[in-house]
C-alpha cells in the first residue's frame, strides 16, 4: 500500500513538472535572427504551460512551404509566420500548393505588426529618397527577403514610385542574409523589417524612410508621398486545421496567457515591433481582411512575383 501511494505521488510529481507534456514545435519559416525568429523565441521563453513543452525549430526556404509542410504533417506544430507570404503571395506565386489557406490553417492569434524601413549602405551617400532619384551611375541594387515577403513587396512598391533604373535581388534565406550583403556593400539598399536592421543603423547603414511612424529622425512613407503605406505586415501564430480540439484548446490557452504578460509585450517593443498580442476574433478577422486587400493591391498594381 505504501509503495502504491509513493508511486502515485511520483507520477503526480512528474506530471506537475511537465515531464510528460506533449511536445509542440514552434516552426519559424525564416532563418535565425529575423523578426519571426526573435518573436518565436520570446514566446517560447515566456510561455508557461501545464500541458505542452514548446521547442523552436527554424525551417527556412521555399517561401515558407517547408515550414508549412512540417506543420501539416505533425499537426502539433505552430508556425510563427509573416501573414502576407503564407496567406497571399504564395497563392499568387505557385500554381500548385500543398495547402489552401482557407481550410488548411487555424489562425490562433496575432502577435504584432512589423514596420519596414528603407536602409542603404553608408558608402553610397544616400540620405533621402531624392538622393536615390539623382543617382546616375547605373542601376541601384535592392536586396529583399525572398520573393513574396513583406520586404519584397515594399521594395516593389517603392520601385514603382522611383524613376531610376533598379533591380531587386531576393534572398531565399531571409532578410538577415540580405543584411549581410548590404553591410558588405554587395547591394546598395533594402527595404527591411525594422527589427532586422535597427541595431545596425548608423555604423554601416543609413535609414532613409520608414513605412510607418517609428519615432526615428527620418520621414515616413506618408511624409514623402502624401499617401498611407499600402499594407501592414502582421506576424501570426498558425496551427494546422487538423489539430485536435483538445490540443488546440490547450495551445490557445497557453498563448492567451502569454499575451497577457506585460513583460512579453515589452519584449515585442524591444525587438522593434508594434504589439497586437491578441487571440480575439476581431483581431484575427482584421488580419484576414488585410490579406484580402493586399491580394487585390498586388493584382491592381501588377507587382511582379516569381512563379514556381
Amino acid at each position: 500500500m505504501i509503495k502504491k501511494v509513493l508511486m502515485i505521488a511520483g507520477i503526480g510529481a512528474i506530471l506537475s513538472t511537465g515531464a510528460y507534456a506533449k511536445d509542440i514545435e514552434f516552426t519559424v519559416h525564416h532563418g535565425p535572427g529575423g523578426p519571426s525568429d526573435q518573436t518565436t523565441r520570446l514566446i517560447a521563453n515566456t510561455i508557461k504551460s501545464k500541458t505542452n513543452q514548446y521547442n523552436v525549430v527554424n525551417r527556412p526556404g521555399a517561401a515558407g512551404k517547408i515550414a508549412i509542410r512540417q506543420m501539416l504533417k505533425t499537426k502539433t506544430s505552430i508556425i510563427t509566420a509573416t501573414m502576407a507570404q503564407i496567406y497571399v503571395t504564395n497563392t499568387l506565386m505557385f500554381d500548385k500548393l500543398e495547402y489552401n489557406p482557407k481550410n488548411s490553417f487555424n489562425l490562433i492569434g496575432v502577435v504584432a505588426t512589423m514596420p519596414n524601413v528603407l536602409v542603404c549602405n553608408n558608402e553610397r551617400k544616400f540620405f533621402t529618397v531624392s538622393d536615390l532619384e539623382k543617382y546616375g551611375k547605373g542601376k541601384i541594387l535592392f536586396g529583399a527577403a525572398g520573393y513574396g515577403s513583406s520586404e519584397h513587396l515594399a521594395t516593389e512598391v517603392l520601385r514603382q514610385k522611383l524613376t531610376i533604373k533598379s533591380t531587386v535581388i531576393p534572398y531565399a534565406k531571409g532578410g538577415t542574409t540580405a543584411l549581410t550583403d548590404l553591410l558588405a556593400g554587395n547591394i546598395d539598399c533594402m527595404f527591411a523589417n525594422y527589427p532586422t536592421v535597427k541595431n545596425h543603423i548608423g555604423e554601416k547603414i543609413t535609414s532613409i524612410m520608414s513605412s510607418h511612424e517609428l519615432g526615428l529622425d527620418i520621414p515616413t512613407w506618408y511624409d514623402v508621398y502624401t499617401e498611407d503605406f499600402p499594407f501592414v505586415s502582421p506576424i501570426g501564430l498558425i496551427a494546422s486545421a487538423r489539430t485536435s480540439r483538445t490540443d488546440l484548446r490547450n495551445i490557445k490557452q497557453d498563448i492567451n496567457n502569454t499575451f497577457k504578460n506585460p513583460d512579453f509585450v515589452k519584449g515585442l517593443k524591444d525587438i522593434g515591433l508594434f504589439p497586437v498580442a491578441s487571440t480575439s476574433i476581431s483581431s484575427r478577422l482584421k488580419v484576414l481582411r488585410n490579406n484580402d486587400a493586399l491580394r487585390i493591391y498586388i493584382s491592381r498594381n501588377n507587382i511582379p512575383l516569381k512563379k514556381d
